[in-house]
């Protein structure tokens, strides 16, 4: 919860960059032409001190939703019953996974989307769904 003094020290500081916004770009663009080694120095710290912080929480939400997604498809191989989270992978049933994950922006959303939807999805080790797919020759580019 925002204090009531942040909250007016906020909008003091909005009302003033927005009375004084050319000022404001003008020292900024000028200090940026006079020290641009220093400034890239500078950039470069604030990059590398706050980089692993975003790193370590996507890793851990990946981590986590992964996990989610394998428990929802039952935890183990469909064929082997092999069940070291590690090795198994999502598998489309009835092939055509390239396409389908082509509609999905990034692999979030295409994780909760197969979590939403089972049916069309089975859990297989990587060795399993390696067999499949040379079996099924869904490892094969198609022709045009």
């Amino acid at each position: 919860m925002i204090s009531s003094v942040k909250k007016a020290q906020h909008e003091y500081n909005r009302n003033y960059y927005l009375t004084h916004k050319e000022e404001i770009i003008k020292r900024k663009k000028d200090r940026k032409l006079a020290n641009p080694e220093k400034i890239r120095e500078q950039d470069r710290r604030s990059y590398l001190k706050f980089r692993e912080k975003p790193i370590a929480i996507r890793a851990k939400n990946t981590r986590k939703l992964r996990q989610e997604v394998i428990l929802s498809l039952g935890g183990k191989c469909k064929k082997c019953n092999f069940f070291d989270w590690r090795a198994l992978q999502i598998d489309h049933k009835e092939g055509e996974g390239r396409e389908d994950r082509k509609r999905f922006t990034n692999q979030f959303a295409y994780w909760r989307y197969v979590i939403q939807n089972p049916i069309k999805y089975q859990l297989l080790c990587a060795n399993c769904n390696w067999i499949k797919r040379y079996e099924n020759e869904e490892n094969r580019k198609r022709k045009l």
